[in-house]
């Protein structure tokens, strides 16, 4: 199983949110970086279970570091939140 997903919110068939559900639903460990161009859909992947939520147009750089605190957590089951504080806001935004 994966340990780290990346998906956008609007996709073919089946949508973000809902993806991000299932998977939470069928491994609660995995860590999910949800992306949108539609900005309103951030408090939606969070609550999904989304571990962060980048805004596009992002910089590549940004999601590397997001998935890089993403994978910095101890261990799958440890809480996300002393990690990578439910990361919404790009980390180039906050320099």
């Amino acid at each position: 199983p994966p340990t780290l997903v990346v998906l956008d919110i609007m996709m073919p068939g089946m949508d973000g949110l809902t993806l991000i559900r299932h998977l939470k639903h069928r491994q609660p460990d995995v860590r999910i970086v949800a992306t949108s161009g539609l900005a309103t859909y951030q408090s939606a992947a969070l609550a999904a279970g989304a571990s962060a939520f980048l805004p596009k147009p992002y910089d590549f750089r940004d999601l590397l570091k997001t998935i890089a605190d993403l994978l910095r957590c101890p261990s799958p089951t440890t809480p996300l939140r002393p990690c990578l504080q439910r990361r919404s806001t790009p980390p180039s935004a906050r320099r």
